[in-house]
């Protein structure tokens, strides 16, 4: 219905096509929107995306412990890194165990799950996961307080309940074990969003919807974070064969949550200009995203 809506202002407006730019959920109602309206798109750039036939929450586990897995090989390619923490990733696994089935200071291992992963989201935030659980193991819960509240406690508005309750996209029936750290955390989650969705009204949503053109010619540029723990590159690997004319560009050690400079801004701007992916140089972009530092002990 919201791109319905988009479309009408569309043609208020006397516009032929739209240039197209979604993040995250954007992303996602970007591609709605030129499934329903193809001829209305000139370009579509989506930052942060799945495609639409790639459930959310199937890959949620998969994808965050990709996520934390490059996180600790990147600490560990750095000498100081990897001697202030050099067991850290599989203490966070321990912890998850231990406090799902004690609780400490007041959280579950799943709280602690939801804390990190949220961190993961961001790189400037993702630096200091190493510093919050190898503390937390010592049993000093100092940074771990800092460190936010995760993502545990759903919360919907009018729209978001709509789209989280209804959209095939988010696929709520998925079920593990997926073999990961995030296993039961990501149960959790979805459990609570289940309980949150018990009185939100059910409408349909034709599953034809929620495919992706069989080939469309719209340039589509995509920007992803390389360590992005819940839309990674690969809920996009098949986007060439639906977009012929498209790219993927993949921002060095990037979370979900990233920000880019004018290089990349630059790259976007070159992309709608031409109408066209091919032959666009994206190496200014990737060359120009820095990986903050490490929180290192004092």
């Amino acid at each position: 219905m919201a791109m319905e809506d988009l479309e009408a202002v569309r043609k208020a407006l006397g516009y032929r096509q739209l240039n197209l730019l979604g993040g995250s959920y954007g992303a996602t109602a970007g591609q709605v929107y030129l499934k329903l309206h193809p001829s209305s798109v000139r370009t579509l750039i989506l930052l942060g995306a799945s495609a639409l036939n790639v459930p959310f929450f199937d890959h949620y586990a998969v994808n965050a412990q990709r996520a934390l897995n490059q996180l600790a090989q990147l600490c560990s390619s750095k000498p100081a890194c990897r001697k202030a923490f050099p067991h850290w990733e599989r203490q966070f696994g321990e912890l998850v165990k231990a406090w799902n089935a004690h609780p400490v200071h007041g959280m579950t291992g799943d709280q602690l799950a939801s804390v990190v992963h949220e961190m993961l989201r961001d790189a400037n935030t993702a630096v200091s996961a190493a510093l919050v659980v190898s503390r937390a193991a010592k049993g000093d819960y100092g940074a771990l307080e800092h460190a936010g509240s995760g993502d545990l406690g759903v919360s919907l508005d009018l729209m978001g309940s709509s789209i989280w309750c209804n959209g095939p996209w988010v696929g709520l029936d998925a079920t593990g074990p997926w073999g990961t750290d995030f296993d039961s955390y990501t149960t959790a989650h979805i459990t609570a969003f289940r309980r949150q969705c018990r009185s939100v009204p059910k409408r349909s949503e034709p599953r034809s919807l929620w495919k992706l053109p069989t080939s469309s010619p719209v340039p589509v540029l995509a920007l992803e974070g390389g360590a992005d723990p819940q839309d990674p590159v690969t809920n996009l690997d098949n986007l060439k064969q639906h977009f012929p004319d498209s790219r993927t560009v993949v921002l060095p050690h990037q979370g979900h949550d990233f920000s880019f400079g004018s290089a990349c801004g630059q790259m976007l701007a070159e992309f709608v200009h031409r109408d066209t992916t091919k032959s666009l140089d994206t190496t200014d972009c990737t060359d120009s995203i820095a990986v903050p530092p490490f929180n290192l002990p004092d």
